[in-house]
């Protein structure tokens, strides 16, 4: 299945986001943006990484200040929802990559711009680090996440602190102790979506 994924990020699809970075980076150099990923490397390789290399090309185009970086990454994916992007929206998993790559060392405006990118593309697989960081704090963001009114939010809040979750990393934390979850799984055992 990841064989047939990984072509997912083909012409098509970046000619449709190349039309929001132009609209929400200034100064986006869509040419220079297309060769540093379709580089000689890119054939070779598989799913995870073209996302990682999406990522990295899309570093060289924002603030190196995160706070800066993390306000455009939240306009992205509010131009690409407003475009109808939910609907095929895996693709988009860098912008949660992002996230999990440049904003380790600061939480809250991580998780704000989590909040907002997983409306789009789940962070379930971003928030993990968060939560081996600073496992209290990222905690009390997800029990708040899973009373929110948006249920992709809320789904982030169980999916992202699922012991074991394919193609993450695992939380042993949580099958030694997984008191931390309960409250979340409580709050979301009768929610309708």
């Amino acid at each position: 299945m990841a064989e047939l994924l990984k072509y997912m990020y083909n012409p098509q699809f970046f000619e449709r986001l190349n039309a929001v970075l132009i609209e929400t980076i200034p100064s986006f150099d869509e040419r220079r943006f297309i060769f540093r990923i379709f580089d000689c490397t890119w054939p070779d390789l598989e799913l995870k990484q073209r996302t990682r290399q999406v990522t990295l090309a899309l570093h060289e185009f924002l603030p190196k200040e995160f706070p800066e970086a993390a306000k455009i990454i939240t306009s992205i994916s509010g131009a690409l929802r407003c475009r109808k992007e939910k609907e095929q929206s895996y693709p988009f998993i860098f912008l949660p990559d992002y996230i999990e790559l440049y904003g380790l060392e600061n939480f809250d405006e991580s998780m704000k711009a989590i909040e907002e990118v997983t409306k789009l593309v789940s962070a379930e697989f971003s928030i993990r680090q968060f939560i081996l960081k600073y496992p209290d704090a990222a905690m009390r963001q997800m029990t708040l996440w899973s009373k929110h009114e948006d249920p992709s939010v809320r789904r982030l809040a169980s999916e992202g602190c699922r012991p074991r979750l394919p193609w993450s990393q695992e939380l042993t934390m949580f099958r030694k102790d997984p008191s931390p979850i309960l409250p979340i799984l409580e709050n979301l055992k009768a929610d309708p979506s």
